[in-house]
């Protein structure tokens, strides 16, 4: 059988900064000897993640215009551009 997965992330966190801010261990990487280490370190020292985290949060626009103004107003700015 071929390979079923064609993405690389499927972090929420890591699509939207476009990183690999989040370790994923998605198919053949779901293995407990590449798991425990990557554990390990988030345990020991959570700001990589926590940062990204936040990126994450504000490109989605937290503390923004709600989702649903921020939508409608590109709905709008792509009609009077029609």
């Amino acid at each position: 059988m071929g390979r079923m997965l064609k993405v690389e992330t499927v972090s929420l966190v890591n699509l939207i900064t476009d990183s690999k801010s989040i370790p994923e261990f998605i198919a053949e990487n779901c293995q407990e000897e590449l798991i425990t280490p990557s554990v390990l370190k988030l345990l020991d020292d959570p700001r990589g993640q926590i940062q990204a985290m936040q990126s994450t949060m504000q490109a989605l626009g937290q503390n923004g215009h709600p989702p649903g103004e921020r939508a409608a107003q590109s709905v709008i700015k792509f009609l009077a551009a029609q």
